[in-house]
C-alpha cells in the first residue's frame, strides 16, 4: 500500500509539473527535480519551501543532519546554576534556550534544532543529578562518622 500511495504522490507532482519536464530527471530506480528553485505544495497552493505538506506526514525514519549537543560534556561548558534557571523559568515560563509554546505556534520549530536542544537539556539534567548525588554520598559520609 505504501508504494502505491508514493506512486500516487509522484504521478500527481509530475502531472502538476509536467510542463517543466525537463526538470524531471531520472536514475536508476529513482526519479528527483534538478531545479531546486522549484517547491511542491501538498495540501496547499502556496509552498515556500522545497516541500510543504499542509497535514500529517508518517514515515517510518526521518534522518535529520543537524549540530548535536556533546559541548554540554566539554571542560569548558559553564552548566548553569539551577537558581538561575529556576528564575528563567519564573521570570519566561519555559526553559533558557527553548522556544516558549507561543513562539512554535507562530514560528514553528526545526526538528533537528529542537532535538540538539532537548539533548541539551537532558545532558544538563544528567549533570546536575551527577553533582547531587556527589552532594548526596558526602552527606552519607559525614553522618556514617558522626554516628
Amino acid at each position: 500500500m505504501k508504494n502505491v500511495n508514493f506512486l500516487i504522490l509522484l504521478f500527481i507532482i509530475l502531472l502538476s509539473y509536467s510542463m517543466q519536464a525537463q526538470s524531471w530527471q531520472t536514475e536508476g530506480n529513482n526519479v528527483f527535480l534538478s531545479d531546486s528553485a522549484v517547491m511542491v505544495g501538498i495540501g496547499t497552493d502556496s509552498p515556500d519551501n522545497a516541500l510543504d505538506v499542509c497535514g500529517v506526514v508518517r514515515a517510518e525514519e526521518v534522518i535529520v543532519e543537524s549540530d548535536w549537543a556533546d559541548f554540554v560534556f566539554e571542560d569548558d561548558y559553564l552548566l548553569p546554576q539551577l537558581k538561575d534557571v529556576e528564575q528563567f523559568i519564573d521570570d519566561n515560563g519555559h526553559l533558557p534556550d527553548i522556544p516558549s509554546a507561543k513562539d512554535v505556534k507562530a514560528n514553528g520549530v526545526s526538528v533537528g534544532e529542537m532535538n540538539a536542544k532537548l539533548l541539551q537539556k537532558v545532558e544538563e539534567l544528567t549533570l546536575y543529578v551527577i553533582e547531587q548525588q556527589k552532594e548526596i554520598d558526602e552527606l552519607k559520609r559525614q553522618i556514617s562518622e558522626l554516628e
